[in-house]
């Protein structure tokens, strides 16, 4: 017994829905997870793209203070779903979109660093050191392992978390304060 679901955007693939004991059960499940990568990576560029757009990365507690969760959870099944909301609605809260980008990658099946790094990215952070570089030249090859998809989309989101704590003196998120929230 088999459902197809046909995806009416390019994020989602077409997908066979199958019952767990079916044969098809292995491709249905890296089906899903594409599609959940997928789904990802367009939140978190829809969101970033908006956060610019609008020259908000100043605004006090960005990523800190969250949105309304009614309507974050709305913009999630959008998503889920397939539809591309508006984010760029007059008066949108940009807490909105840093609150739907941190629900996003906390609800990952597989985190975006995965399981498999976990141990060692812990030994990196319960380094007794001050200094950057003893922090950045073991991550290399850890970020090296990761797939592609979430080495790209990693880059992507430090690159905003960057351009975030470049406003730290006005919006108090210091890269340490973002880590944190993050």
């Amino acid at each position: 017994y088999y459902l197809e679901l046909q995806g009416e955007c390019v994020d989602c693939p077409n997908m066979i829905l199958a019952l767990p004991n079916s044969e098809k059960r292995d491709e249905w499940l890296d089906e899903i997870a594409k599609c959940n990568m997928s789904r990802v990576k367009t939140i978190v560029y829809h969101c970033s793209q908006e956060l610019y757009r609008t020259k908000c990365l100043n605004l006090t507690g960005l990523f800190r203070i969250s949105g309304s969760s009614d309507v974050i959870a709305q913009l999630k099944r959008d998503y889920r779903f397939c539809l591309s909301p508006d984010l760029g609605q007059e008066n949108f809260d940009p807490h909105l979109l840093t609150g739907l980008i941190k629900a996003t990658l906390r609800e990952m099946e597989e985190p975006l660093l995965s399981f498999d790094l976990y141990a060692d990215l812990v030994k990196i952070g319960a380094t007794d050191s001050s200094s950057a570089e003893d922090f950045v030249e073991p991550l290399a090859p850890l970020v090296a392992r990761l797939p592609t998809t979430n080495s790209q989309l990693l880059k992507y989101l430090c690159t905003l978390l960057s351009d975030v704590a470049d406003y730290s003196e006005e919006n108090k998120m210091t890269a340490g304060n973002l880590a944190i929230v993050i």
